[in-house]
């Protein structure tokens, strides 16, 4: 027979699924669904809530985009970005995904040509 797999949830280490579950106040399949879908730290916190980690309430992290010609372009926001350009959300998202655009990290100096 296997053992189980510890189950580790916003730094509280719980030996079974079972444990977890009855601690959270959530079913055991609520666990093993969150831990396949890599949101263990979310689960319990019930609808609307957030963890710490999340963006919710925290500014947007700047994005830059890059175009063909080497010219850079910095944005305040996806949002913002895809307003600008005149494309979806999802399109600059899938410019993110390709390469194309990054999301700027704190220590990135705004870069202007």
């Amino acid at each position: 027979m296997n053992k189980p797999e510890p189950i580790p949830i916003r730094g509280v280490i719980y030996p079974k699924a079972a444990d977890a579950a009855k601690a959270l106040g959530v079913t055991k399949q609520a666990v093993y669904a969150a831990r396949k879908r890599g949101r263990l730290d979310y689960l319990g916190l019930g609808p609307g809530k957030t963890y710490p980690g999340d963006r919710k309430g925290r500014p947007p992290v700047p994005l830059i985009y890059e175009a063909e010609d080497g010219t850079r372009y910095r944005f305040e926001s996806a949002t913002k970005a895809a307003a600008a350009m005149g494309c979806s959300r999802a399109h600059i998202y899938r410019l993110i995904r390709s390469g194309k655009a990054r999301r700027a990290i704190p220590a990135d100096p705004p870069k202007e040509t």
